[in-house]
C-alpha cells in the first residue's frame, strides 16, 4: 500500500521481521488496519529454526499455509562428555496426553518443528504486503517522541522523512528494543557477553542425492564443546532443515581467538568424532554470519500505549528454542492489547515472565564442567528444562477466557510445581564418543532398503497421478493394507484403489496430479511423501501421507480429510458430509473385490 497515513491513529508494527509479520497476521484476521514499518527480509542465514513446545503449538495458527517451509522435529539431542540426552517431542503418541491436550484447548501434535526461515520470512512478508488491512513503510525509524510523563508513544519519526502518528506501538526490533530504548525502560543484562558465528550447509546443485537423510536429520542435534576435547569451550548446534541444514556455535565473548570460520570448522571436527558427518551431504556453505549480543529481560513488558513484543522484552539462550514461540504469543495478545492495553499487557508480561527461569537451567549445560556431566545431574537438568516448558503451556491456558481450559492449566501448573509429573521424560545414553551418533541413532546414512521403501512410495504416487496404471498398485500395495484418514478405516488394496477411481471422476476432464514430490524416512522406519495436487490450473496447498512398508509392500497408510479439499471440496471438513462418499467407495471396493483374484 502507499504511505497514506491520513485518518485518524492506527495501531504502528516497528520492525518487519518474524515478531512483527505474526502481529500483522493477527490484526489482519481481525479486519484492524494498521502500519507495519520495515523493509523485506534478506537472504542471510538467520536465527529461530528450531521451536520449542510454545512455537511449535502456535505454528499452524500463524503459518499454516506455508508448511512447505517446515519440517518435523521429533526429539533434541544433547550431546554432553561421554553421554548424549535425548528428550523426544511425539506428544500425541499416548492417549491420556492427546485427552489432556484436548482439555487445555488445543490439540497434541506428533513432534515439534523446524522452520526454514529464509522462506518463511519472505512468504509472510508477502502475505502481509497483499493484506488490504495492513500498510507497509519500507523506511526505519530514526526518532521516537514520547510523553515521559504518561510513559506514552506520541509519534514515530521515519528514515524517509514521514512522521506517523501511532493510536498503539507494537516494538517488534528484539535486540535493537528501538521504542524501549526511547522510553527509557529498564534493562537487566543476563550471563556473559556472547559470540556467535553461523551459517547453511546446501546439498550439491549437481548431486541432490547426495544430501540424503539419516536418522539424525529429523533431530535437533545440540553439541557441548570443551577446550580439554575439542579445543573450545561452546555450545552448537546442527538443525536440519527442509533443504540445507543450518549448523552454528555460541561462546563466550573474548574466550577464544579463533575466527568464525575456525569456529564452524571446530564444530565439523566435533561432530564428526562423535560419529555425526554433515559437510560430505551438505558441501556448499553460505556466507558466514556473526551476531555479538548480550541476554536481557525488561522490567515492563507493555504500557499505556505500546507493548514489547517477543524477543524485544526479553532474550534468553538460544537453547530454548524460545524465540518464535514468545513471538506468537506477541501476536496471538495484539488485539487483546488493543482493547485493554494495561490489563491484556499485564497477563501478557506475567506469560513471558515465566520464561525466564530457563536461562539458569541452560547455563548449567554451557558452563559445568566436563566432570560434572553425569547422567544423574544430565537427567536432573533436563526434567527442569521440561517442566519449565509444560509450565508455560500450563500458564496460557489458565488465562484462556474458557472455563475447562483454564481449569485443567491450574492442575497441570500444581502437578508441575510440586514435580509430580514430568520426571524422567528425557533419557541418557552413554558411549564412546566415536560411537555416540551410532548408539543414538543407529547406522548413518540412509540403508538401501530404506531407498527401496522410498522409490516405493515415489511409484504409488505415480499411480495417484495417473502417470502409471492403477493395476501397478498390486505390486505396491499389499493386498490387506489398511488406510487411516483421521477417523475411517478402509483395509484391502481393492478400497485404495477405488478411492483413487474417485479422486480422478472428481477432479473431471482436467485430470488430478501430484507435484512437487518429496519423501523422507522417520526413525520408526516409516516413509513421509509431501506435495500438491494440481489440477487444471489449480495448485493445492501443500499435503502429506504416511507410509509403513514390510517386505518392499505398503502395508499401512495415514492421511487425512484436509488433503483432498482440493478436489471434494469443504465436504471434507465435516466427518458426517464425508460418510456418502465413503460409502460409495465402500461399494466400489466390494464391487471391485468380487471381479477381481486374490492378489
Amino acid at each position: 500500500m502507499s504511505a497514506d497515513l491520513s485518518g485518524s491513529p492506527r495501531p504502528v508494527i516497528v520492525g518487519s521481521g518474524l515478531t512483527g509479520l505474526a502481529i500483522s497476521h493477527s490484526l489482519s484476521m481481525a479486519s484492524i488496519p494498521h502500519v507495519l514499518i520495515g523493509g523485506p527480509p534478506d537472504a542471510r542465514p538467520r536465527l529461530g529454526e528450531s521451536l520449542n513446545l510454545e512455537g511449535s503449538l502456535l505454528l499452524d495458527e500463524f503459518c499454516g499455509e506455508f508448511g512447505r517451509f517446515i519440517g518435523p522435529k521429533e526429539a533434541g539431542v544433547l550431546y554432553m562428555g561421554d553421554h548424549v540426552l535425548r528428550c523426544d517431542f511425539d506428544i500425541a503418541r499416548k492417549l491420556a496426553s492427546r485427552a489432556y491436550f484436548r482439555l487445555l484447548g488445543t490439540a497434541a501434535i506428533p513432534a515439534f518443528f523446524h522452520i526454514d526461515r529464509l522462506g518463511l520470512d519472505a512468504a509472510m512478508y508477502e502475505r502481509a504486503s497483499a493484506s488490504p488491512w495492513c500498510q507497509m513503510i519500507d523506511a526505519a525509524v530514526e526518532r521516537v517522541a514520547v510523553d515521559p510523563i504518561a510513559a506514552r508513544v506520541e509519534a514515530l519519526d521515519l528514515s524517509d522523512g514521514t512522521r506517523v502518528t501511532p493510536s498503539y506501538v507494537f516494538d517488534a526490533t528484539n535486540h535493537r528494543r528501538t521504542v524501549a530504548k526511547a522510553l527509557g525502560l529498564e534493562v537487566e543484562t543476563v550471563g556473559a557477553p556472547q559470540r556467535v558465528a553461523y551459517t547453511h550447509y546446501h546439498p550439491s546443485p549437481h548431486d541432490r542425492s547426495s544430501a540424503s537423510r539419516s536418522p539424525c536429520d529429523w533431530t535437533t542435534n545440540l553439541l557441548r564443546l570443551y577446550r580439554e576435547t575439542d579445543g573450545v569451550d561452546a555450545m552448537a548446534w546442527y538443525i536440519p532443515l527442509p533443504d540445507y541444514i543450518s549448523v552454528g556455535v555460541s561462546v563466550d565473548e573474548d574466550t577464544t581467538e579463533l575466527s568464525d570460520e575456525d569456529l564452524l570448522e571446530s564444530v565439523r571436527a566435533a561432530y564428526a568424532s562423535r560419529g555425526l558427518t554433515y559437510r560430505s551431504r551438505y558441501p556448499v556453505p553460505a556466507p558466514v554470519m556473526s551476531l555479538h549480543h548480550r541476554y536481557f529481560a525488561h522490567h515492563r513488558a507493555y504500557g499505556a500505549n505500546w507493548m514489547l513484543a517477543g524477543g524485544t522484552y526479553a532474550s534468553v539462550w538460544w537453547l530454548a528454542g524460545a524465540g518464535v514461540g514468545t513471538s506468537f504469543a506477541a501476536a496471538r495478545m495484539a488485539t487483546k492489547l488493543l482493547a485493554d492495553p494495561l490489563g491484556a499487557g499485564r497477563t501478557y508480561q506475567d506469560y513471558l515472565a515465566d520464561l525466564l527461569p530457563i536461562h539458569a537451567t541452560f547455563d548449567w549445560f554451557v558452563y559445568s564442567r566436563l566432570e560434572e556431566a553425569t547422567p544423574e545431574a544430565l537427567s536432573r537438568q533436563s526434567d527442569r528444562f521440561v517442566r519449565t516448558n509444560v509450565s508455560r503451556l500450563a500458564h496460557a491456558a489458565r488465562i484462556d477466557p474458557r472455563p475447562v481450559p483454564r481449569a485443567a492449566g491450574a492442575l497441570m501448573g500444581w502437578l508441575v510445581r510440586n514435580e509430580i509429573i514430568m520426571g524422567g521424560y528425557c533419557r541418557v545414553l552413554s558411549a564412546a564418543r566415536s560411537k555416540q551418533t551410532e548408539t543414538m541413532f543407529g547406522p548413518m546414512g540412509a540403508s538401501d532398503s530404506v531407498q527401496e521403501d522410498e522409490a516405493t512410495v515415489t511409484c504409488l504416487a505415480e499411480v495417484i497421478a495417473g502417470r502409471r496404471p492403477l493395476t501397478d498398485a498390486d505390486h505396491l500395495l499389499d493386498r490387506r493394507v489398511v488406510a487411516h484418514l483421521d477417523g475411517f478405516n478402509a483395509r484391502g488394496r481393492p478400497a485404495w484403489q477405488s478411492w483413487v477411481e474417485m479422486l480422478r471422476r472428481r477432479a473431471g476432464p482436467e485430470g488430478l496430479d501430484l507435484v512437487d514430490l518429496r519423501t523422507y524416512p522417520l526413525p520408526d522406519g516409516r516413509v513421509v511423501m509431501t506435495g500438491s495436487w494440481r489440477s487444471g490450473g489449480r495448485v493445492s496447498e501443500e499435503v502429506s501421507a504416511t507410509y509403513r512398508l514390510v517386505g518392499g509392500r505398503i502395508v499401512e497408510i495415514w492421511t487425512s480429510r484436509s488433503n483432498y479439499e482440493h478436489t471434494l471440496g469443504q465436504r471434507t471438513r465435516s466427518s458426517l458430509r464425508m460418510l456418502p462418499t465413503l460409502a460409495g467407495v465402500g461399494m466400489a471396493s466390494r464391487l471391485r473385490r468380487r471381479s477381481s483374484p486374490a492378489g
